[in-house]
C-alpha cells in the first residue's frame, strides 16, 4: 500500500489535479476505501476519468458502503475481487481446502489483527497448525504480516472473505 499522500498524489496523476484539488477530502477518503492499494486506486481512477460529470463525493460515498465497496472497485473487466479471487480459487482447488475455508471464516471475525494464538483459538487449531495456515494466507497474498507471529486482513479481504462465506 501507499501512503494517503501518494494515493491521492497518483489519484490526481489519473483523473486530473483540478479535480482533486477541489475534493481533497473526497480524495483522501477514496484512497483510504481502497487502502491505499494501487490497483484499487487505479480502477477508481478508470471509473472516475470514464464518468467526467461525477463529483469525486459520488464515488467516496459509494465506496463507503461496505454491501457495494468491491462492486465499485470493477473496471472494464478488472477488478479487486478478481484479483483476490485468483488467489481464493488457487487455495480452494488445492489439496488442503482447509486454507481457503480459514480464510473465509477469519474474515467473519471482527478481530482484523490477529496473534497465533487468538487465529488458534477462532480456527479451533494447535499454535503451530494455525501459524502453518496463516503463513500460507500471506503466502496467497490473502493476509498480511507486519511482524513475526502478526497478522492483519485489510477490510477489502474481509469484504472478500464474508462474500465467499455467504456464498
Amino acid at each position: 500500500p501507499l501512503t494517503v499522500d501518494d494515493a491521492v498524489a497518483l489519484l490526481s496523476h489519473w483523473v486530473g489535479a483540478e479535480r482533486v484539488e477541489a475534493e481533497p477530502e473526497s480524495a483522501a477518503a477514496i484512497a483510504r476505501w481502497c487502502e491505499c492499494l494501487p490497483l484499487a486506486l487505479r480502477i477508481v481512477g478508470a471509473r472516475l476519468v470514464a464518468r467526467p460529470g461525477w463529483p469525486l463525493a459520488e464515488l467516496r460515498d459509494r465506496l463507503a458502503d461496505e454491501r457495494r465497496r468491491l462492486d465499485n472497485l470493477e473496471f472494464d473487466g478488472v477488478g479487486v475481487r478478481a484479483s483476490m479471487a485468483g488467489s481464493y480459487d488457487r487455495l480452494s482447488g488445492s489439496a488442503d481446502r482447509g486454507i481457503a475455508e480459514a480464510f473465509k471464516l477469519l474474515g467473519t471475525s471482527p478481530i482484523s489483527e490477529l496473534s497465533r494464538s487468538t487465529a488458534a483459538r477462532l480456527l479451533c487449531q494447535s499454535e503451530a497448525s494455525a501459524e502453518r495456515i496463516l503463513e500460507c494466507l500471506v503466502d496467497a497474498q490473502l493476509l498480511e504480516t507486519s511482524a513475526p507471529g502478526t497478522y492483519r486482513m485489510g477490510e477489502l479481504l474481509r469484504l472478500y472473505a464474508r462474500e465467499r462465506f455467504a456464498g
